[in-house]
Formats: structure tokens, C-alpha cells, sequence
């Protein structure tokens, strides 16, 4: 917490009785993107979770962007919901979900501003074959992307990514091949810098009286999500989780955004 908070990170936490948990990560010169052990997690108890939900509370109304990212440990299913349900009356902040297990309410309480998933994940959460079937069933008049100005982000690992904001309006995110040496933790790398750059620039837009169509909207999204990308591929060249502004701006030049007529 210390290290964080020195470089500008401050952290809400809350100290649990269980003992805590320890992630390994393996590389090989053989293996591109390494692989991580991780040991079980030890059960949350109740009012520790509720603790944790109250110090978030406290601090909502600081943020702009909230991410839920990943799964919870045993006894804390319910954080996510809790989170969902305390965001009350900052109706301004965005919300984005990263993750696929017990997340049902929060994809069922109309308030999810971003959705980003795999191609593997989204296809297996909306129980179809296809991204643009998928969009069609979250866009629904009461899908879990129902919110105004909702969009769908999927990653398909070297593939090209993309990005809905409408069962009918999509981008294809064309990003150029990198030599992977980790790829642990490039997946939270592209979730933090999608949303910085999405509420920064919905922010600069609502600063200035803009008010974008749906296809300005979409783009100004799809831009944030090259970022986001751009981002995560630096980290992938690295075997610490370590990169340059520099390198992240360099490829976020070369990352090619393409309008799909769905």
C-alpha cells in the first residue's frame, strides 16, 4: 500500500482474517506470455465485506470511473452487488465491468456503462456463437447494456478487438503483433487505461457542451479502447509489469480503427 501510495495510487482496503492468498508467475523462453499459479483463497467473512463496501461508499463520489474486474473470494460473491447498489446517486460515474462470474446482478441492474470481456467470455455469458449476436441480446430493450451510451468491448487475444455501442454499431480494433514475454495482468492493464481515457474524454466532451450522436459516441469510445490495447501490449513486451508512456503512444499510432456496417 505504501509503495502505491508513494507513486499516487491510493488504496481502499480492508484487512481480513484469512490468510492471504499467492499468485506465481512462471516464464519460459519457450512460452509466450507466461502462466500463473494461483493458490485458493481462504473465505471472506460477511462484515468484512460490508466494511469494505462501506469505505468504497465513502469514497464514490471522488471518482468518475469505477471498474469491477475479475472474480471475488469465497464469502464475498455479493461485493460487486454491493458496489453496484451504493454508486446511489452518482448516476455521472461510469461503470465497467471486467469479469463473467457472479455478476448477475450487476448485469441485470441497468446501470452497466461498459462491458468488457473476451470473445471466449462473452460468447459463453450470452450464450451465443458470435459477437454480433451477443451485442443484439446485451443492446436489448432489457439487456444489461440498456443504459444510454453503453458499450460492448471484446478482446480476442491477437486477433482484432471490438468494440459495439449498439447492436448495429460496432468498430474493429486492428492492433499490430508484439513479442509477447508476459502477458500477466495485460488484460487489467487495458480495463484501467479503456476507462481513464473514456471518462476523460466523455468528460472533456461534457466540459465543452457537447452533446455526440451515437456514432460520435461509439468512436469516442472505440479511440478510448485503442488505448487501452495499446497499453496492454506494451505491458506484454515486458517481464516485469513495467512501460514507457512513450512505447504505449507509439503503438497506440500504429493501432488501425475500422467502422463495421453490422
Amino acid at each position: 500500500e505504501a509503495m502505491l501510495d508513494a507513486v499516487g495510487v491510493p488504496c481502499i482496503t480492508q484487512h481480513v482474517a484469512s490468510a492471504t492468498r499467492v499468485c506465481t508467475t512462471l516464464l519460459s523462453p519457450d512460452v509466450d506470455g507466461g502462466t500463473e499459479v494461483i493458490e485458493p483463497s481462504g473465505i471472506v467473512a460477511s462484515d468484512e465485506v460490508d466494511a469494505l463496501a462501506d469505505a468504497i461508499e465513502e469514497r464514490l463520489a471522488d471518482f468518475s470511473g469505477v471498474a469491477l474486474c475479475g472474480s471475488s473470494p469465497p464469502g464475498a460473491e455479493g461485493l460487486y452487488d454491493k458496489v453496484v447498489s451504493r454508486l446511489g446517486a452518482c448516476d455521472a460515474c461510469t461503470l465497467l465491468l471486467d469479469g463473467v462470474k457472479q455478476v448477475e446482478e450487476v448485469l441485470s441492474s441497468g446501470r452497466l456503462d461498459v462491458l468488457k470481456l473476451n470473445l471466449m467470455e462473452v460468447k459463453a455469458l450470452s450464450r451465443t456463437e458470435s459477437a454480433a449476436a451477443a451485442a443484439e441480446l446485451l443492446f436489448a430493450e432489457d439487456g444489461a447494456l440498456r443504459r444510454r451510451g453503453a458499450v460492448l468491448a471484446i478482446t480476442d487475444g491477437p486477433r482484432p478487438a471490438l468494440l459495439f455501442s449498439s447492436a448495429q454499431l460496432a468498430w474493429r480494433l486492428h492492433v499490430p503483433a508484439v513479442a509477447c514475454v508476459n502477458a500477466i495482468g495485460a488484460g487489467d492493464v487495458c480495463t484501467a487505461i479503456f476507462l481513464y481515457e473514456l471518462v476523460r474524454a466523455r468528460c472533456r466532451s461534457c466540459q465543452a457542451g457537447e452533446t455526440l450522436d451515437e456514432v460520435e459516441a461509439g468512436a469516442q469510445a472505440a479511440d478510448a479502447f485503442a488505448w487501452g490495447l495499446a497499453a496492454a501490449s506494451a505491458r506484454c513486451g515486458h517481464e516485469k509489469p513495467t512501460f514507457e508512456r512513450e512505447e504505449v503512444e507509439e503503438l497506440r499510432a500504429s493501432i488501425r480503427i475500422e467502422r463495421l456496417h453490422v
